[in-house]
């Protein structure tokens, strides 16, 4: 009789043990993801800026060529 009990406790060990195991395995996948998410976002936060930048020296640049014509 021991070895019955002793044997369904150690097949619901593994079964916890499985499950286990499983969950860790999806919430690694979900941080992995995240991160990834992340990392786009900052990729595209920082093309934005330079982008930004980029338009603000244009736009500086074409202020000053008007000016230039104007006094001319």
């Amino acid at each position: 009789m021991c070895e019955k009990v002793q044997r369904l406790i150690d097949e619901s060990n593994e079964e916890l043990r499985i499950k286990y195991t499983k969950e860790l395995e999806k919430r690694d996948r979900a941080l992995e993801v995240k991160d990834k998410a992340l990392e786009i976002k900052d990729k595209a936060l920082e093309r934005e800026k330079d982008l930004n930048f980029a338009q603000a020296a244009e736009i500086s640049r074409l202020k000053a060529q008007i000016a230039a014509m104007q006094g001319s």
